[in-house]
């Protein structure tokens, strides 16, 4: 290999994969295999509607708003990395009313609800303990048949 050619080999793997964007790639990555995952253990007859990832510190949150069928069942499950220990997960209305929560002392949270007649909701993703300085969430949300 010439001078050049491992420089220019250098440089694009410094400017293509830097080690944070990497670490960040390999997070997400793994993040969105467990949403395809949780496709299959979802409830009978639910369809993946919305996911998403977002990045937080301890002890913050991140709120999502999104509008879903009126009226309908939805699960959703909350997943996050692997230097993550507690993920909480809450759902509120369009009026503030919690609809469902997870506060369990895991990093796994999923809650089952059935939407009110406005079809708009809040996710509130909330990181309660985290190895490192940040995590990866994401959430990931079904909608159930109709009744």
């Amino acid at each position: 290999m010439t001078g050049k050619a491992f420089a220019f080999g250098l440089f694009t793997s410094l400017v293509v994969f830097p080690a944070p964007l990497a670490a960040q790639n390999v997070h997400t990555s793994r993040l969105y295999e467990q949403i395809l995952e949780n496709i299959d253990i979802t409830l009978p007859g639910y369809i993946l509607d919305s996911f998403g990832v977002v990045r937080l510190t301890p002890g913050s949150n991140s709120r999502i708003s999104l509008n879903v069928p009126a009226n309908r069942s939805l699960e959703i499950m909350g997943d996050c990395d692997d230097d993550c220990f507690d993920l909480d997960l809450v759902v509120y209305n369009k009026a503030g009313k919690i609809l469902a929560e997870d506060r369990e002392d895991d990093y796994y949270p999923i809650v089952d609800f059935k939407s009110d007649d406005t079809g708009r909701i809040e996710i509130d993703l909330i990181l309660q303990e985290c190895e490192a300085n940040y995590c990866y969430a994401a959430y990931s949300v079904f909608i159930g048949p109709d009744s």
